[in-house]
């Protein structure tokens, strides 16, 4: 067998500090209530989100190579930028290693010189 097919893959991390633990959770929040506020926007209902999965997907993204500015994130002035990361994360989360694939960038990434 090759060394590619025995190497064993490190498992995806979900260890984030207290902190940045209570940001995810703050980050969720809003996105749940822009998303209620869209709903009501449009009279409509956008289908059924696992809230738990979106978490995951931000907790794993954060441990696992693409640490993020979560302050600035759920602070962000303009919805679209919010909106961006916390969907493009979800939408491109590999579950296998916790990376982002499709060579998305989340515009809240902290720099490598932070």
């Amino acid at each position: 067998m090759s060394a590619a097919r025995t190497r064993r893959q490190k498992p995806v991390s979900f260890k984030v500090s207290a902190e940045d633990a209570r940001l995810i959770k703050d980050i969720i929040a809003r996105a749940v209530a822009l998303r209620e506020a869209r709903e009501r926007d449009l009279c409509t209902r956008l289908g059924d989100v696992d809230w738990v999965d979106v978490e995951m997907s931000l907790v794993a993204c954060h441990a696992n190579g693409t640490p993020l500015n979560l302050a600035a994130l759920l602070e962000a002035e303009r919805t679209a930028d919010f909106t961006h990361d916390v969907w493009g994360i979800h939408a491109n989360i590999s579950t296998k290693t916790g990376e982002l694939l499709n060579f998305f960038h989340p515009r809240f990434a902290r720099s490598e010189h932070a």
